[in-house]
């Protein structure tokens, strides 16, 4: 009867480390593969949360204008003239918050490197082409519509609307008199469409007007003659920029 008993509780000595070490064994396990679990989940709940209400994403890029043109109102009897503006380039930076994961609203700047107005003659003289530029300041706001595509994650629309900081340099003398036109800076609004690609590049058209007034001064030694008009300078332009998110 002793022996039965010492061989049970020898048997239940052997076996209770082996099994208690392949318990241990498991729980190690469970315990090495749950973070990674987790881990996954995370990064799949991060992408899919860029949009997400509290998101905020700033927007660098450069742009190149298609079209441009000067619409100059009351400075002669003849009526508005138009004057066809060069190709010019831009630089600028838009920053966004998102309200709701698919409206944003937010802050930008774009300047506008100066360039000539290649079509412009003062009166019937065409003595120097005007250089004309603007650093506009705007707000803006961004719906958002999603695409089911591996290169396009959406389509969004802008609108913007801000103050327009003009500069123009057209100066040049008419026998004893000196000419000068100046412009005033002035209201500026835009509305454009973009796509984003990959997350991070994006690809934009935009629409946009700057409102100013014009001051021509004709003088010379013994008098000054002044003549003001309205301006509307519009551009079409594609922009072309990165996308950084936070």
């Amino acid at each position: 009867m002793k022996k039965s008993v010492l061989a049970v509780l020898l048997a239940v000595c052997i076996v209770t480390p082996i099994f208690a070490a392949t318990n241990t064994k498991k729980e190690i396990n469970k315990q090495t593969k749950q973070p990674a679990k987790t881990e996954i989940k995370n990064d799949t709940k991060t992408e899919k949360s860029k949009y997400r209400k509290g998101a905020m994403e700033l927007v660098i890029k450069d742009g190149v204008s298609v079209y441009r043109e000067v619409n100059m109102k009351d400075f002669n009897e003849s009526g508005d003239e138009h004057f066809k503006v060069n190709t010019s380039f831009s630089i600028g930076a838009d920053f966004f918050y998102y309200l709701f994961p698919k409206l944003a609203v937010g802050l930008g700047v774009d300047h506008n490197i100066e360039t000539k107005i290649d079509s412009f003659s003062f009166g019937s003289f065409n003595m120097c082409k005007p250089i004309v530029g603007y650093t506009n300041i705007y707000a803006q706001v961004k719906p958002i519509i999603d695409l089911e595509s591996k290169f396009l994650d959406n389509i969004y629309f802008l609108g913007q609307i801000g103050y327009g900081i003009a500069s123009m340099d057209y100066s040049f003398n008419l026998g004893f008199s000196r000419v000068k036109m100046e412009l005033e800076n002035g209201m500026y609004w835009g509305i454009g469409v973009g796509t984003t690609i990959k997350q991070n590049f994006i690809v934009e058209l935009l629409y946009s007007c700057n409102y100013n007034k014009a001051k021509v001064n004709v003088g010379n030694m013994s008098e000054e003659k002044t003549t003001k008009g309205d301006t509307v300078h519009q551009i079409v332009k594609l922009n072309f920029g990165y996308k950084f998110n936070f």
